[in-house]
């Protein structure tokens, strides 16, 4: 469900903005972004009441200054009726931003989505070696795998490789094999197949120089057959590539513990001052 959504979502946005991929990541990131600034700062024009919040945003400015005054001069319940008066405003404004997001959640989804599925790496360019990381349970350690030979590809490592011990990213222990697949390039996907006791799982890789196949495939019982489980015996629970993660400006990391990509730190740090500065410019409530 959720990758028939997002390949609706790229049918649309790819079209209007798959010729930002021909510019440097950077530049695509901040039009990208300061797109959706613009969109969440103009739409208000159309569907609010800018007089009124210009009345709420004046109201509020002059009760600030009032309580200062009030506590100047000692007299506190001024101040507290101020401060009343004031948290009144608040829900008074609110009530106005139901619609301007309605609005612009659409344009900002397609955005959203398109940045996340075609910025969030660096596309791997025609006769780059990719690793292909495929992470088995501990039971396959010791055990082998190969990968499927195909036309345009190479393995210079070999097609064969045993599966080691590792730690999977919580400290389980788990059994990993690599390879270094190189790619001649093709504007559609290769398909690379995995094969280890009996079963076969495949995973995409696109070289093409301006996309990327996602980096991760999960297999496993808990998702079902959909997911490619062939059922018990299958050992393998997910095939990764390796691709180097975009870092906006060469310097902006990410913020793990909130799920937060490095694409989207960057993102956010300039739209958010867009929207800020456009209200400013613009006079907009």
């Amino acid at each position: 469900m959720l990758q028939a959504f997002n390949d609706f979502v790229l049918s649309i946005a790819d079209p209007l903005l798959g010729w930002m991929l021909m510019l440097p990541a950077d530049l695509a990131l901040f039009i990208v972004a300061a797109g959706t600034g613009a969109v969440l700062t103009f739409v208000r024009l159309f569907t609010t009441d800018q007089e009124m919040l210009g009345r709420i945003a004046a109201d509020k400015k002059r009760l600030k200054e009032l309580k200062r005054e009030a506590k100047k001069r000692g007299d506190k319940d001024s101040a507290r009726r101020h401060a009343a008066v004031f948290a009144q405003l608040g829900p008074k404004a609110m009530k106005y931003e139901g619609k301007p997001l309605l609005v612009a959640i659409p344009v900002i989804a397609v955005l959203g989505v398109w940045a996340f599925t075609r910025l969030g790496y660096r596309p791997p360019e025609p006769g780059e070696p990719v690793e292909l990381r495929a992470h088995f349970s501990p039971i396959a350690i010791g055990s082998f795998a190969h990968v499927v030979p195909a036309e345009g590809l190479s393995a210079p490592d070999g097609w064969v490789q045993a599966i080691e011990e590792a730690k999977a990213a919580d400290g389980a222990p788990e059994g990993v094999a690599r390879w270094k697949i190189v790619a001649a390039g093709a504007p559609e996907p290769y398909l690379l197949e995995v094969r280890q006791g009996g079963h076969t799982h495949a995973k995409e890789l696109l070289v093409d120089g301006r996309h990327y196949s996602p980096p991760l495939e999960v297999f496993g019982p808990e998702f079902g057959e959909l997911a490619g489980w062939g059922g018990p015996g299958d050992e393998l629970r997910k095939l990764e590539l390796g691709m180097t993660e975009y870092r906006p400006f060469g310097f902006v990391p990410g913020i793990r513990w909130i799920l937060f990509a490095p694409w989207l730190v960057g993102y956010l740090a300039i739209a958010v001052p867009v929207v800020f500065g456009l209200k400013w410019i613009f006079n907009i409530y």
